[in-house]
């Protein structure tokens, strides 16, 4: 999915050349651990300059569930997740949400001892067709100065799947969405949804649920 900043005028944007997000599913399997079904996204964007680079960011929405099963034990719980800063916090968002781990709302933000860098866990790619997929060291804003004026960001979500003891389910929507940085505040809760208009938001899905009459995961 791929959006051209071409009726930049409408949105006072033109600095902005492209945004684009690239959606995979994949059954996975490490070591003696059950396959796992996932969905992975991987995306960029491009602005004019470099000097502009900073002035965008992406704030991702997410709706949905994980929620485990027992099959040895009778329960039913959700996963637990990082968010907004709080460790081992319910992975269930009934209604849609700002997905961040931190209390920045921008999605690959970072702080470190109270400091914001807000475009801090935003790749790099120099000479790399996806930064999921191949396996070189990663390079972070942070840390390094671009030579072109593009940041890459990524999302693997966790997936499904079905062991012995436990039925894992995924069932996640995903709104990623560019703005303006300057139209992103620093100090809005989860549900502070509506903060501004986007210039533009892809949606996308993790969804991999269990069949009781197969015992399997549905693709």
């Amino acid at each position: 999915m791929t959006f051209h900043n071409n009726e930049c005028e409408q949105t006072s944007s033109c600095d902005l050349k492209e945004f684009t997000i690239k959606v995979y599913k994949a059954r996975s399997k490490y070591g003696s651990a059950p396959f796992s079904y996932n969905v992975m996204m991987e995306g960029y964007y491009e602005t004019k300059s470099l000097d502009t680079l900073t002035d965008f960011a992406i704030v991702q929405f997410i709706k949905g569930a994980l929620v485990e099963t027992g099959r040895t034990s009778d329960f039913t719980r959700f996963g637990i997740r990082k968010f907004f800063g709080k460790k081992w916090q319910p992975f269930h968002h009934p209604e849609w949400q700002i997905d961040s781990l931190d209390e920045d709302p921008i999605y690959a933000s970072f702080i470190h001892e109270g400091v914001y860098y807000r475009h801090g866990a935003y790749q790099l790619n120099p000479k790399r067709q996806s930064i999921l997929f191949e396996d070189v060291e990663e390079m972070f804003y942070l840390n390094h100065k671009p030579t072109t004026p593009r940041l890459y960001f990524s999302d693997l979500p966790t997936g499904s799947s079905v062991s012995k003891s436990l039925i894992r389910e995924s069932e996640l929507e995903f709104r990623t969405c560019i703005y303006k940085t300057k139209n992103i505040p620093q100090d809005i809760g989860p549900d502070d949804v509506d903060f501004a208009e986007p210039i533009q938001c892809f949606e996308w899905e993790g969804k991999f649920p269990y069949n009781p009459e197969t015992g399997q995961i549905s693709q």
